[in-house]
């Protein structure tokens, strides 16, 4: 199942193979971010200024319900407003408004066929907040080894990390300050699946360094922008990178085979090796030529799907068997006030 927002042209959902069977439209207005969840019968839609949907399906496709999620209370929503369901559990969502990170732990209670603005299960974490003057633009969440961290940078290069960001009253960690990253606008942020110190954090701006890479949660970064630079210090004649996206895993024997994504103003390459300021970006599918590639994502079977500006949506699938992704085994992390008020029932 593939569902894509298209700039002025709405949201619209596939789930054939075949490249010239019609896709479905499923929302209008500008097209932006959206989810699949619920094994397919669940779809999350937006528009502009953080306009969100849920529509259900039953296992013939067929429509069954919808509901707006937008959050009631949040203020500051960017044109595109990002979000993203926990990769753990996709009836948890995060969505970035203006300085703040919004969460809602059970999307299955928000009642059906409302137009307005969501109150059920949403909160404001307070100690997310970015500075005044700051937006949270990008945001990702972790699954292997460790759940529910979440890392989110704003545009103005800040960049921080919460862990088990699925329950209230955690601390925010900045996680760039001082670090060597410039000061621009974090437009992706890409948590390794199947390591959850690991991240790639994209900053879209020209003329400076776009591409970098923490292994240790982010006590340090590496810039592995590479030849997508003309210059090392990121001026030049080098492309906006606009996302980056696994492919595999970085475990053991396997590491060797994963694959790395990004997405940039003159295509899309890809890497299978990050060596630092030595790392060799190669364009992959020379079809879309130097059309402005917007956003590139995986799965774990190897597909990978590709946003193209003005040119449309590409897909392919890449083997995976030799460097399958470890299945999660998670620990859930709970307040210890409820553990104790269960021990005590």
């Amino acid at each position: 199942d593939l569902v894509a927002g298209f700039q002025d042209n709405g949201t619209w959902f596939t789930n054939s193979t075949d490249p010239t069977s019609p896709w479905i439209s499923d929302f209008g207005g500008d097209g932006a971010y959206s989810a699949i969840a619920d094994g397919g019968l669940t779809r999350y839609v937006s528009s502009q200024r953080g306009n969100v949907y849920r529509f259900n399906f039953d296992e013939d496709g067929a429509f069954q319900s919808f509901t707006r999620i937008t959050p009631a209370g949040a203020n500051g929503f960017s044109f595109i407003n990002p979000f993203i369901l926990d990769p753990n559990n996709d009836n948890i969502m995060y969505m970035p408004v203006g300085n703040r990170i919004w969460r809602n732990n059970d999307l299955d209670e928000v009642p059906l066929f409302s137009n307005g603005a969501a109150t059920v299960n949403w909160i404001g974490l307070p100690n997310s907040d970015t500075p005044s003057g700051t937006g949270i633009t990008a945001v990702d969440a972790s699954k292997y080894p460790v759940a529910n961290r979440l890392y989110y940078g704003t545009n103005s290069g800040l960049i921080y990390r919460m862990d088990n960001a699925n329950i209230d009253s955690q601390e925010a960690i900045d996680i760039s300050t001082g670090k060597g990253l410039p000061p621009g606008f974090v437009n992706d942020i890409n948590i390794d699946p199947s390591n959850s110190d690991r991240v790639i954090v994209t900053f879209s701006n020209y003329g400076i360094q776009s591409l970098f890479l923490t292994e240790d949660a982010g006590e340090t970064w590496i810039n592995i922008s590479g030849n997508l630079e003309e210059n090392e210090d990121g001026t030049g004649n080098g492309p906006s990178v606009r996302s980056t996206a696994f492919l595999g895993s970085s475990i053991g024997f396997g590491s060797r085979f994963q694959r790395v994504f990004v997405a940039t103003s003159t295509g899309l390459f890809y890497t299978n090796r990050l060596n630092g300021i030595n790392t060799r970006w190669t364009r992959e599918f020379s079809a879309i030529g130097n059309a402005v590639a917007d956003e590139v994502a995986t799965r774990k079977d190897g597909f990978v799907a590709l946003a193209v500006h003005g040119n449309g949506l590409f897909s392919a699938r890449f083997p995976v068997n030799g460097n399958p992704l470890p299945e999660s085994n998670l620990t859930v992390a709970y307040l210890l006030d409820d553990v104790e008020a269960n021990e005590n029932d």
